[in-house]
């Protein structure tokens, strides 16, 4: 078996003590950077692999990023990731992905494994059930455990921690004002599969854009109906020539339903807050709009490490970015 190559190994090989290569590879500012270039070539050169356990057992950080995503079916969460893994790798973090499939029990196994594996910190974006449930405890648990912790997509006022979103309110707004200004006289908006932050949210936008318009009131929640009154019934009781929805595979649903017409006999327009997969955005005539993945993932990664890295003030950051419409 090839021996695993040590601090002390390439020490030696530069002359160096084992405490100053160790420094060097942690980039600390006491170690020149003529220094820290030798020592990390000699690193690669050798093909060193640092003892993450050691590491954690001198309480240095382990340079290790947690990710919970509530799915991977989504081009937006796709895009957040690619983001995350880009900003990690150019600063040498390694990353852990876990995916919660939008369960809660799923997510509280996936936050301890990642605790227990001694990462430095947990970006995530929560399950749609864990709001559902209004069960945060084991994400404020993560701060508890000197752990670093960044919502993003979908945010809590009940866990205090960096967190990056959307401007949700304005996005939906926008929207309708649009359609409005596109000769749509009745505006819909159907609610399903959100926590309860993005409904309130979405539900002020969309009053905002309809106030003192004449237009009459087509904000349905489909989460909250019983018995017949489905978002089928919705449409065809209310006529909408325009609709807002907020998943795409109820959006995809809504565009099937080929015998839907408008009062004006037409096709009634469907546009969607959350971007599909790429087939979905690809074979439809929904118009998909962009919450911003991959910036929203940059950020996160970046605000993560610089709070891994002791480079931010104390007190949470919060950043709310505009939709790329």
């Amino acid at each position: 078996m090839k021996k695993s190559i040590t601090l002390r190994d390439i020490a030696e090989s530069l002359n160096l003590s084992a405490s100053t290569v160790s420094k060097a590879l942690n980039n600390s500012p006491e170690i020149s950077q003529n220094t820290k270039k030798r020592v990390h070539e000699a690193a690669a050169l050798k093909h060193y692999i640092p003892n993450v356990s050691a590491q954690i057992l001198k309480g240095y950080k382990t340079k290790s990023i947690g990710v919970v995503m509530p799915t991977l079916d989504s081009k937006f969460y796709t895009d957040a990731l690619n983001a995350i893994e880009q900003q990690t790798d150019d600063r040498n973090y390694r990353l852990i992905l876990c995916i919660s499939n939008e369960s809660y029990h799923k997510e509280v196994s996936c936050v301890n494994k990642l605790v227990q594996s001694q990462v430095d910190g947990i970006i995530i974006s929560p399950a749609v059930e864990t709001y559902q449930k209004k069960k945060f405890s084991h994400l404020t648990s993560v701060q508890d455990f000197k752990k670093a912790l960044v919502l993003f997509d979908r945010i809590s006022n009940n866990i205090d921690c960096d967190k990056i979103s959307i401007n949700l309110d304005l996005m939906v707004e926008q929207q309708v004002l649009k359609l409005q200004k596109d000769g749509y006289k009745r505006v819909g908006f159907i609610a399903s599969c959100m926590d309860e932050d993005a409904f309130n949210k979405c539900k002020t936008g969309y009053y905002n854009a309809i106030q003192n318009t004449g237009q009459p009131d087509l904000f349905f929640n489909a989460e909250a109906t019983t018995g017949s009154k489905s978002y089928k019934h919705f449409i065809q009781e209310e006529l909408p020539d325009a609709l807002i929805v907020c998943d795409a595979l109820l959006a995809l649903k809504i565009e099937e339903l080929s015998s839907i017409r408008s009062k004006r006999n037409k096709e009634v327009e469907v546009v969607c807050l959350n971007q599909g997969n790429t087939l979905q955005m690809s074979s439809s005539k929904i118009r998909f709009l962009s919450q911003n993945g991959s910036e929203q993932g940059k950020i996160s990664a970046d605000l993560m490490m610089d709070r891994v890295e002791g480079l931010l003030f104390p007190e949470p950051m919060q950043f709310v970015l505009e939709s790329a419409v």
